[in-house]
């Protein structure tokens, strides 16, 4: 059962949910959920929490919490920034090491909290492990995306006067308001932009394996060190009213890539 608390500073407190190890499996290596953001956050709840209880299971204690400005922390979705999710990640990461006494930490990151996970990594040089479902390899088509699935959505409304969608839209990407500013800085990430290796085991896992949609990172210096790219095992529904990602096997692949790197 996950103890549900809240932590880091006055200003920029953070929710988080701790799910602690079976102890008679315990791993010297904590744990990291990072979430996407907007509506992949949650549509992706039910997997990211699926993550957490299998692989404190098997006997990694798990933190999952919420980015400032969203879910459960403090503040309101048009006061995020990358920065400051990053820093937030930090803070997480500083709070697991507290809370289990392991000095080893792995991210699992699901799509833009992927993204996230490997750009912290690549500032630090003390991960164990990233293990990347689905991530967002370019903001720029990844906001793109997101645009064309809200645009089919805006569709569906049918006889709303146009200049009150417009108005609308012009407020909100998929539903929840962000400023151009942080919308910016997220279309301008690039994991082949990347200068460091974000940690020392990486693993990609995807629905449907297919290295040809990724032949840059093979050559980026970031992963020169190699990476697992791995079938994640479960299937993801794109529309946007319906962005439910449905843990079927990937809670299991992933633990079972993360026993084999970090036993």
């Amino acid at each position: 059962m996950e103890d549900i608390f809240y932590f880091g500073s006055d200003q920029t407190r953070l929710f988080g949910a701790w799910h602690p190890p079976d102890s008679s499996a315990s791993k010297t290596t904590g744990v990291v959920v990072c979430s996407s953001l907007g509506q992949e956050a949650i549509g992706g709840h039910v997997l990211c929490r699926r993550l957490a209880v299998v692989l404190a299971r098997c006997g990694y204690p798990v933190l999952r919490f919420d980015y400032f400005g969203t879910g459960d922390s403090l503040g309101d979705s048009r006061e995020a920034t990358i920065d400051q999710w990053l820093r937030d990640i930090d803070t997480a990461v500083a709070e697991v090491r507290r809370r289990s006494g392991c000095q080893g930490v792995c991210l699992v990151g699901l799509r833009f909290g992927a993204t996230l996970a490997m750009l912290y990594g690549a500032q630090r040089d003390d991960l164990d492990a990233i293990a990347a479902v689905s991530p967002v390899t370019s903001g720029r088509a990844y906001l793109a995306e997101l645009r064309q699935l809200e645009a089919e959505e805006w569709r569906t409304l049918g006889d709303a006067p146009p200049e009150r969608l417009e108005a609308e839209q012009a407020r909100a990407l998929t539903g929840i308001a962000y400023t151009a500013q942080f919308l910016a800085s997220v279309e301008a990430v690039e994991l082949k932009a990347l200068d460091a290796r974000p940690a020392r085991y990486l693993a990609l896992f995807e629905d449907g394996v297919d290295d040809s949609a990724i032949p840059f990172l093979r050559t980026t210096s970031a992963f020169a060190g190699g990476f697992d790219h791995l079938e994640l095992g479960a299937r993801t529904e794109p529309a946007l009213s319906d962005f439910i990602w449905p843990a079927g096997r990937a809670p299991h692949n992933v633990s079972d890539w993360m026993r084999a790197v970090c036993p």
